[in-house]
Parts: structure tokens; sequence; C-alpha cells
């Protein structure tokens, strides 16, 4: 028996296919959610780069902790899942792009594939690409991370852990050109087919095409909005550069796709791996942070046309940035019961990953030593023999910046540190956002319904409190 996840810090879900996206090609995660349980409103705690609190590792919830707590990692892990699995004689190995900053000595053994990027890298060599090949090599038994093969009875828990799209993101060519015909529709007039084949050619030859795709296109919008002062005429020349930011911005936006489905083509090949297994394999799919190229409220035209920069609502939990990827499915020719493209609309969180890994792993160990589980998630096992997973009244989320977010299944409330302090709530920055009408956090109501702020915020001053 064995667990075979695969995680990203980063991969968007509205440009999966899967997620309702219609024109990106993500033919391996739309088999994954065919195979097996696709849960639609999965929202990541803590959005950003994982580090080793994060609750994929700890089992533990990783915003509101103290400070004090989350720097004694040698104290939190005594009790970590994954080493009570390692004392159980599971094997438990990490395989990442780049292992620093992640838990090694929670495993067996860790390894990082390293890997190479940009327009001319070679496609197997790309750092998704060594992750998944090296996976591959481990789960067909064809290669050992410093230890002795695994016994075919013997649970194990392999780990694959990726960037996802890294910032600035730059695919090989064949996949930086792969959506860049969409240009002909985004450019208006008839120039559009012409300016999106001069982009195509130029990858060859034009440094400067790169330098374009890598800039930062925020603050590119923020001088073509000074361009649109109404002080002084607007010139020719001007217009141009006033366009260029949102053909900026929508060249990035293809071209992140474009990484998009490399990730996709490495997810598939794992795929087929684990199906053509001769073992008992349950693959987790997860993501830790989203993006957004301009749906939410931050990036709409205001009455000039001129397009805001971000500032401080840039870094609201807003949902493209926390509603994530997680996908499961379970392989093997005896599993009976399996429940094949299951969807599911209960809230769930990263913490709740641990607790079905860990009552999966327990599954196979003699005496099930581990069915009451140590971890302060909810296993997700049930979704796939068809069951609905009780899932959470609300889910509860921590910005990087210190923002705090939490939703229920009609609402979503994003709020500064200070509505946590009842001296301070009133003059708090809060916005509400119904769900799921408002699917990009556009239309903030928290004006019109005092009484349902007022509830969330009672419910995330509880949480804090650890009363919930």
């Amino acid at each position: 028996m064995k667990a075979v996840v695969l995680t990203f810090d980063r991969l968007p879900t509205h440009l999966l296919g899967c997620y309702g996206n219609e024109w990106t090609e993500t033919p391996g995660f739309d088999r994954l959610a065919a195979l097996g349980s696709v849960f639609d409103q999965h929202f990541a705690e803590v959005p950003g780069p994982v580090g080793p609190n994060h609750s994929w590792w700890t089992g533990q919830f990783e915003y509101f902790s103290a400070p004090e707590k989350k720097d004694k990692t040698s104290n939190q892990t005594a009790q970590n899942w994954i080493q009570k699995l390692v004392r159980d004689g599971v094997k438990c190995k990490l395989l990442a792009e780049n292992t620093e900053g992640l838990p090694t000595e929670l495993f067996n053994s860790s390894e990082a594939v390293g890997g190479v990027t940009g327009l001319n890298a070679a496609h197997d060599d790309v750092p998704i690409a060594r992750l998944v090949q090296r996976g591959i090599e481990i789960l067909k038994n064809r290669g050992s991370v410093a230890e002795s093969p695994v016994e075919e009875s013997q649970p194990e828990l392999i780990w694959l852990h990726s960037a996802g799209v890294p910032s600035p993101w730059l695919p090989p060519r064949l996949f930086a050109e792969l959506y860049l015909d969409e240009l002909e529709e985004i450019v208006d007039g008839e120039s559009g087919r012409d300016i999106a084949s001069d982009i195509v050619g130029q990858f060859e030859n034009d440094p400067d095409l790169v330098r374009l795709l890598l800039s930062d296109w925020r603050r590119e919008a923020e001088a073509c909005a000074d361009l649109k002062d109404d002080s002084r005429p607007t010139t020719e020349s001007d217009a141009e550069e006033i366009e260029s930011p949102e053909l900026e911005r929508q060249i990035s936006r293809l071209v992140f796709a474009g990484y998009v489905s490399m990730i996709d083509r490495w997810l598939l090949k794992l795929l087929e791996a684990v199906e053509t297994c001769d073992d008992h394999i349950l693959l987790v799919v997860s993501t830790n942070q989203g993006h957004s190229f301009g749906e939410t409220v931050d990036l709409v035209p205001d009455a000039r046309g001129a397009v805001a920069s971000g500032g401080d609502d840039q870094r609201m939990l807003h949902d493209s940035e926390v509603r994530t990827p997680l996908l499961m499915a379970e392989f093997s020719d005896s599993a009976d019961g399996q429940e094949f493209g299951s969807r599911h609309a209960a809230l769930v969180q990263p913490v709740d990953l641990a607790a079905t890994l860990e009552e999966w792993i327990a599954r196979g160990l003699a005496g099930n030593s581990l069915l009451q589980t140590t971890s302060a998630g909810a296993s997700l096992l049930t979704a796939l023999k068809g069951g609905t997973p009780k899932g959470r009244t609300t889910a509860f989320s921590l910005g990087a910046d210190g923002q705090l977010g939490v939703r229920n299944r009609n609402w979503a409330l994003a709020a500064s540190t200070n509505a946590f302090d009842e001296d301070d709530s009133a003059e708090a920055d809060i916005q509400l956002f119904a769900k799921p009408d408002d699917q990009w956090d556009i239309h903030d109501v928290s004006s019109q319904y005092r009484e349902e702020v007022g509830s969330l915020l009672d419910s995330l001053r509880r949480f804090r409190c650890g009363t919930r």
C-alpha cells in the first residue's frame, strides 16, 4: 500500500479544466478528476511559500500560532504524524525541486532534483519533469533514496513537492507559445492576427520579448495611469504606451497558462505510472496558493479607464489566491466500491490532507495502530467510496501581511488584523463577498449585511481563542 502525494506552492484553480476552465489544456488534471474525487471548496490556510510549519507537514493549523510555538520546531515535530509513521516502520520519502526550507528531518530520506528553466530548457529537464521522473523511479522500485527497497507489503509515503508555477515564469518555448494565438481575440481590430504571429516569431531572436514577459506589469499600469491625466493632451505615442500594460498582462497570462499545461503534462505521466503500478495506491494532488490576473476588485478600471496598480487590496485573501485545487483517487485492481468522478462542496483545508494520509497509511499497518489520527484535520477518504465528507462550517485563512479571512458556504469575509480587537474592530478594514455568486470578490457588501459581518468576526475571534 502506497500514498503518492504531489503538492505545489502555487497553481491556480481557475485555469484547470476540471474546475471549469474551457480553454487551457489540462488532460492530466481532468483524468484524475474523472477517476477520483474533486473538492470544489478547498481553501489555503496561509497562502504563500510552503515552510516547515505548513499544515501538510505538522498536521496542525498553521495560522494563529504563537511565534514562540512556531519557532520550537523540535517540540512540534515530537508529535508529528509523519514521524509517527516512520516509527511504525513506514518508509516516508520526500522529493522536491528544492528542499531548502522544507522539513526534511521528518522523512526517512529526502532528495532535491533541481532542474533548468527558461525558453531554451529541454522539456524533460525542467524542475517538474525531473521531480516526476524521479518519483516514477521510486514508485516502481527502480531507484532508492539512500535506503534499502521497500518490501511489497510495507506501506510507503512518497511525497513530491513542486514550486508549481514560479515567479517569474517562463516555460520552454513550446509551452510558452502554446496559447499565444489567443491574442487574435484579445487584440482589437484586424491587426490581432499579425500581432500574435509577430510575437511568436520574435521568441527566437528578440530578447526584449523575454523582458516583456517577466516585467512587473502592475507598476507599468500605474505609470500609464499617470499618462492619462486629464491636465495634458494624450499624444499618439502616449496612447501606444497606455495600451502596452494590458497587452503585457495578457501575454503574461497566456504564458502562465502554458506553464500550467506543462505541469499538467507531467502530472499525466505520473498518473499513468500510478495506474500501471502493481500496488494499492492513493494519489493526492494539492496546492497551497492560486494566482490572480486581474479578476479581483483591485484591478477593475476606474472611471477614467485607468487600471489600478493593486496596492493593499492586492494582498487581500481573494478566492483566486486562497481557493486551490485538491484531487485524490484510489488505484487498485481489488479496490471495491470506488466512486468515479465525484465532486464535493464541503469546506476543507490543507490540514485535512494530513488526517487523510494518516488514515490511509493506517489501513495498511498491522493492527491499524493509527486509526486514531493525531492531526487536527478531518479525513476525506469517505469521498472515495461515494460518501460525503463532513467538512467545516467555517474555513479560516491568514495572509502573509497579517490579513484575516473567514468564510462559510454563503459568505467570505476579509479583514485587517485589528478586527480581532473589539475596541478597534469598528475601524477595521473589512470586506464581505456573497458566495458563490461573487466568484471574483468584486462587490463588497459589508455595509448591507452588518449582521453577517458580526457573526463571521465572532467565529474568527472564537477560533483564535481556541473555542471554535
